[in-house]
């Protein structure tokens, strides 16, 4: 009878909870998710019977089943759990409480995958303020959340505050780690890319060359992580203008992304994309174009459309300069199409203008007018006034008037693209050089040749000054 007695209480002890929580962790790690599910709900059972529901212990095991679900793929049951286990949190410990800070930071990655970056923010900048003062502006616990806030920011476009988070995290690594640590190569590579993005190409190329040679001494050579910021190289190098170190880089970063992501993922496709952009700033159209069909072809990029888009987009540049007209139009087609599904009226007008110039040079003139006012309509629409893209849609336009002869319509339209242009940019901006070239040529159509003249000589002294100006820059 004691032992029965005994060996009764062994099974309603927080002990035995204790227990079948860690090794259901451990199960949780390690992929064996119906026994690590099995564990955690018999210690869930065991400590709301023994501890009350609202105990802090219970909260451990609610938080440990919501990342066993968010890890197979149940999300809704993850963020219930994740909600539970913080409720119980806020309720016995308090709302500033480190483990309030854990819950609410673990609750933010399972909003933030769901696409709800508001709420994922909130979640995120309350965990940070709390992490901060309990474990200091240097811990681990900081360097998490930061790292996740600046990743969410980041794809939402707000890259001043992504870009210092992830140079704080740089700092507090160097300070814990050193400097050639991986950890801090993996912060210097996202704060580069940040930079990147934002414009700030020099800057990045340091980091991200930093990085790299971090890399390249840390880890295996395989690494994908090499492959990866080798890419993000490449793409500075790219828009900084230079080809051939963009494309070596590239080159390296495709290979390896290949042998680590598959020949036919969406990583490989990306990679393969910026190689054939580098291509065509090296003028190797030959292998540019093979390249860009060969993207748009993998499985891999069916799935994530803006990467598509960029392949297509640029496939179609190169087809057109090649004067494969028909395949151009095709590969514009295609991502007219994509834009149209999503609804992504400024991607959309921009391609109507690229179609209809396409148009324009198969002397397909009808339906390149109408491509070209739809794209009119599309941004007059979006900005509620004639801006410089109307602008850029208006002067195509234009065109297709003067290749069909209708020279006052052409010539209409050109004033009213040199109005907008003149405004926005000022009169001797380079830009504006086109439209008086342009207008030069209509005239010139037209017999008025004192006009023509007068465009003439205006186009030809922004040429002079831009020529000028671009000489004596250091």
């Amino acid at each position: 009878a004691i032992a029965t007695r005994e060996a009764h209480a062994r099974e309603e002890s927080p002990a035995l909870a204790a227990d079948l929580n860690a090794l259901a962790t451990i199960a949780s790690r390690t992929g064996r998710s119906d026994e690590a599910e099995t564990g955690y709900l018999r210690a869930l059972a065991i400590r709301e019977r023994v501890l009350g529901p609202q105990h802090p212990d219970v909260a451990t095991t609610l938080a440990g089943l919501a990342i066993l679900n968010q890890d197979r793929g149940d999300g809704a049951r993850a963020e219930a759990l994740a909600r539970r286990a913080l409720g119980v949190r806020e309720l016995a410990l308090g709302p500033d409480h480190r483990d309030v800070a854990r819950s609410l930071h673990e609750l933010a990655t399972m909003v933030d995958g769901t696409g709800r970056s508001d709420e994922a923010e909130t979640l995120y900048r309350r965990a940070l303020s709390i992490r901060t003062r309990w474990h200091g502006p240097d811990s681990p616990e900081v360097d998490q959340t930061s790292m996740r806030l600046a990743a969410l920011l980041r794809a939402r476009g707000e890259l001043a505050e992504a870009r210092d988070l992830y140079a704080r995290v740089v700092v507090a690594r160097r300070r814990a780690l050193g400097d050639d640590d991986p950890a801090v190569a993996e912060a210097m590579h996202e704060l580069g890319r940040t930079k990147r993005l934002a414009g700030d190409q020099e800057d990045a190329e340091r980091d991200l060359v930093a990085a790299l040679r971090i890399r390249k001494l840390a880890l295996d050579p395989h690494d994908v992580r090499i492959a990866e910021t080798s890419r993000e190289v490449g793409l500075v190098l790219l828009a900084r203008g230079s080809a051939d170190e963009a494309a070596e880089a590239l080159e390296i970063a495709h290979v390896g992304l290949e042998r680590a992501r598959g020949a036919d993922s969406e990583a490989a496709g990306g990679a393969l994309t910026d190689l054939a952009l580098a291509r065509t700033a090296q003028g190797r159209t030959d292998d540019a174009k093979a390249l860009f069909e060969r993207a748009v072809s993998l499985r891999g990029l069916q799935t994530n459309e803006p990467r598509m888009l960029v392949a297509l987009d640029g496939l179609a540049e190169v087809l057109r300069a090649r004067g494969e007209l028909i395949e151009a139009c095709a590969a514009l087609e295609r991502a007219l199409e994509i834009r149209e599904r999503g609804n992504d009226r400024s991607g959309i007008a921009s391609t109507l203008v690229r179609l209809g110039a396409a148009r324009r040079e198969l002397r397909q003139h009808t339906e390149a007018e109408r491509l070209l006012r739809r794209s009119v309509d599309l941004r007059r629409a979006i900005s509620g006034f004639d801006d410089l893209e109307v602008a850029d849609a208006l002067e195509e336009l234009g065109t297709v008037y003067r290749a069909d002869w209708r020279l006052a319509e052409a010539e209409e339209l050109y004033l009213h693209v040199l109005e907008i242009r003149e405004q926005a940019l000022g009169p001797t901006h380079p830009s504006v050089a086109p439209t008086l070239r342009h207008l030069e040529r209509t005239y010139l159509a037209l017999g008025r040749h004192g006009e023509a003249d007068r465009f003439q000589r205006r186009a030809a002294g922004i040429a002079h000054e831009t020529a000028v100006s671009g000489a004596v820059k250091p």
